[in-house]
């Protein structure tokens, strides 16, 4: 079973927009799906890094699942380059280091990348128009993060 097939039986979107936090969910659902698969760690890393922020405090936890289950769709449904550019589309500015910071935070969370994960942070990074230096910054303190 793949990733996107968990939640094959919600209906595709008819509206093109997303709300922001249906915005960030899509783009750490695209960074946690880059190698295809998402394990059982990976999924709670998910789930417990949406729930502590602020953006979805205001929310159930059915809520979260719909949005996480909404982006899902969009992804299974077209590809996970059409849910980046949506997302980002949607995500207001001052949510876009937020949201490579977390993306990056998820796939180092191992304490390595993969090239595809690289290479989906690199898009990532691209979409969100993130300075260099910026980015720079960002996996640095990442990666010591997630040294301990």
């Amino acid at each position: 079973m793949g990733l996107f097939d968990i939640f094959s039986n919600i209906k595709t979107p008819q509206a093109t927009d997303l709300i922001p936090a249906e915005a960030f969910t899509g783009i750490l659902l695209v960074a946690v799906a880059a190698d295809g698969c998402l394990g059982p760690e990976e999924s709670k890393s998910f789930m417990s890094t949406l729930y502590k922020m602020k953006l979805f405090q205001s929310y159930a936890n059915d809520h979260v699942s719909r949005m996480i289950a909404k982006t899902a769709k969009i992804a299974r449904t077209t590809n996970s380059d059409t849910l980046l550019n949506l997302a980002v589309q949607c995500l207001p500015e001052h949510l876009h280091e937020t949201a490579f910071a977390v993306a990056t935070d998820l796939i180092l969370a191992d304490g390595e990348a993969s090239e595809a994960e690289e290479y989906i942070l690199q898009k990532i990074c691209n979409h969100l128009s993130i300075s260099k230096d910026k980015v720079n910054k960002i996996i640095e303190v990442i990666t010591i993060k997630n040294k301990g």
